[in-house]
């Protein structure tokens, strides 16, 4: 399906963003108010509801993990938008 491999495609670059620490462009597809949680009371715990906290969270998480690469095994994309 035509859909479901676009949408795979957009994930990835998305986590290659993160990767790369292209902030920007990770949250470029973000909605203006998202609800976004990370558990635990730790430098990267907490909630963030707009898509600029989220810019903020990720900017700090390349501070506290510079190192972080996340690997994608699978992506599952089902139905239509």
């Amino acid at each position: 399906m035509l859909y479901g491999y676009i949408v795979k495609n957009e994930i990835r670059k998305t986590f290659d963003h993160v990767n790369n620490h292209r902030w920007d462009e990770a949250v470029k597809a973000v909605a203006p108010h998202i609800h976004h949680r990370v558990s635990g009371a730790h430098a990267l715990g907490g909630e963030r509801h707009h898509k600029e906290a989220l810019r903020s969270w990720f900017e700090r998480l390349g501070r506290v993990q510079p190192t972080l690469h996340l690997t994608v095994n699978n992506i599952w994309v089902k139905g239509w938008p």
